[in-house]
């Protein structure tokens, strides 16, 4: 039998949940990190057994667009590397039947790289490239480094237009808008911090992934749900803490009299 990712039949680990054709289009907004490379196959899979298929092209902001067809159990493979693949390699996974029909940035910490979603309706094909290719790459990485670089540079930006903002007010007397953008700036730096702790995590969890594969191999494939219910609370954390951040700006500008509007 051909190799798969986890196990001999990947199919049956997911539960497969099928509704009437005519159920809506899912969302459009990526459900949770690609670094969740499992459980995103399964869900791909899964809505691929509802009919409901990834349209051909590149992400746009997180973005997907969905063909509705009739429903087949396509197996869905992801692949991280350069943000524009080599098209020998394309070439070669198109002549086992793996089609690429997405690609999503890293948006947020190095740009160059992008998952790539590939599809392949026969569910024996062998995924060996896949497998190699991510073992190479988690074992490269360093997701604490990078996180903290990616905040160093968001707060270095931030308070570059700070600084230009302040420039600005004393030339032309902008009045109280350098007060409100440095709370905004504040909010910007906290709820952009609660997404790379996450990403962080998750990045984590693919490198995990990789470095046990035998183990992941004998498991179940987790449910994608329980991902995406956790990745839509942590949407809200990152709200609440940008909200809190101004909050407490507001507070201490009250404090000590500062000028905020």
């Amino acid at each position: 039998m051909a190799e798969s990712l986890y196990r001999d039949d990947p199919l049956k680990a997911a539960s497969i949940h099928i509704e009437s054709p005519e159920d809506k289009l899912p969302s459009k907004r990526v459900p949770f990190f690609m670094w969740n490379i499992r459980e995103f196959e399964a869900y791909l899979l899964e809505m691929s057994s509802r009919g409901f298929f990834l349209k051909q092209g590149n992400g746009s902001r997180s973005k997907f667009a969905w063909i509705r067809a009739e429903p087949q159990k396509c197996v869905y493979r992801l692949l991280l590397g350069a943000s524009k693949l080599d098209d020998s390699l394309i070439e070669k996974l198109r002549d086992v039947g793996w089609i690429l029909v997405y690609t999503e940035k890293n948006q947020t910490q190095n740009k160059s790289e992008a998952f790539h979603v590939f599809i392949n309706s026969d569910t024996n094909a062998s995924d060996l490239i896949f497998r190699e290719n991510n073992q190479k790459m988690a074992a490269s990485r360093n997701p604490l480094k990078e996180s903290i670089l990616s905040v160093l540079k968001l707060t270095g930006a931030i308070g570059f237009i700070i600084f230009l903002i302040e420039f600005f007010n004393r030339v032309y007397v902008m009045d109280y808008f350098v007060m409100s953008s440095f709370a905004l700036g504040v909010a910007q730096i906290l709820s952009y911090s609660v997404l790379l702790y996450h990403n962080y995590k998750a990045e984590c969890y693919f490198i995990r992934t990789y470095q046990n594969e035998k183990e992941q191999q004998e498991s179940e494939i987790p449910d994608w749900r329980q991902v995406k219910s956790k990745a839509d609370r942590h949407l809200w954390q990152e709200i609440a803490v940008g909200i809190l951040g101004i909050a407490v700006v507001f507070v201490i500008a009250e404090l000590f009299h500062l000028p905020i509007i």
